[in-house]
């Protein structure tokens, strides 16, 4: 049901394949100064960024703590935290827990929610780490595969399918 939603399509319409990835997508590129305006990207900041459904088990949470246990050592930090929250796909009410945990420790500044994007590549291209933060075992993630494709570090929860994807292609 999440998938029909998230990519608007009708079940008798469609035919969902799981574990694929875009190799020709998914490839190193150059900056987007465009796309980096558009979230006010300054050209030293340094950019960490979790892309999963917004839903309590992807664990956006554990960034944020993360983040402000460092903010004040590295004070040029952007965190994106991509990805819907909308019901049957995400979750709104975890999505408005994660505001609130931003505003507790204020880091409005730092960290932007951007929503549900298609231009996942070009994110991860943008981006010096991506960061894979599930608080429960995920069997694959194919955001892992993508930015490792992109040529990106990851940082990724001790559980699941992550851990064979870091210690064989990381």
């Amino acid at each position: 049901i999440h998938f029909a939603k998230l990519y608007n399509l009708k079940e008798r319409d469609s035919c969902l394949f799981h574990d694929y990835v875009d190799t020709i997508k998914f490839k190193p590129t150059a900056s987007d100064q465009s796309f980096k305006n558009e979230f006010s990207i300054a050209g030293d900041d340094f950019v960490i960024t979790d892309i999963g459904r917004i839903i309590r088990w992807k664990g956006q949470h554990v960034l944020i703590e993360a983040i402000n246990l460092i903010k004040d050592k590295i004070p040029r930090i952007k965190v994106l935290i991509v990805g819907p929250y909308d019901e049957a796909v995400g979750s709104f009410e975890y999505y408005n827990y994660l505001q609130k945990l931003t505003q507790k420790y204020s880091l409005q500044h730092m960290i932007i929610f951007t929503g549900n994007r298609e231009d996942v590549a070009t994110i991860m291209n943008n981006s010096n780490i991506i960061v894979h933060t599930s608080v429960k075992p995920e069997p694959q993630g194919i955001v892992l595969l993508e930015a490792l494709l992109c040529r990106k570090p990851v940082i990724a929860t001790n559980a699941g399918g992550a851990v064979e994807i870091i210690k064989k292609y990381g």
